[in-house]
């Protein structure tokens, strides 16, 4: 084997051509592959913390409807309780109202009941009276 001068001129193109072109296209290749790594893990990192912040967000969120909630909960029920109070409260009154109403429509009956047993009283005396003449035939009664 015999090496010949083309040989170590071809060793040598090459040598020339790889520092070359390392130093004018590999480096600045591997450089601009570099940033955009370091780029995209910041980028990750940034994620990664807005996801943390949006899952805090989101818990306080959820603990103020939550809580939003309950108090509309209880103010319900506190309106809701007013409310048949004030309802127990007409029903009394009306039942009251109804009841006096009552007792004096029956007061009313029974003055008039009395009027009516009087005016009859009389009556069925005089009837009785005329029935009895026209029976027995005489006039004037007993």
């Amino acid at each position: 084997m015999d090496i010949d001068v083309t040989i170590l001129i071809q060793a040598g193109i090459i040598l020339v051509l790889f520092f070359t072109l390392n130093g004018l296209l590999f480096q600045p290749i591997l450089e601009v592959f570099e940033a955009r790594h370091k780029k995209l893990e910041g980028a990750r990192g940034e994620i990664d913390k807005l996801t943390a912040l949006k899952a805090d967000d989101l818990d306080a969120y959820q603990v103020r409807i939550r809580k939003a909630a309950d108090e509309a909960f209880g103010k319900r029920e506190e309106l809701r309780d007013e409310g048949r109070a004030k309802e127990r409260e007409l029903l009394s009154q009306v039942r009251a109202e109804i009841a006096d109403s009552l007792n004096a429509a029956r007061g009313k009956i029974d003055l008039q009941e009395g009027e009516a047993r009087q005016s009859l009283s009389a009556q069925v005396e005089a009837r009785g009276g005329e029935m009895a003449s026209k029976i027995l035939g005489r006039e004037g009664g007993a």
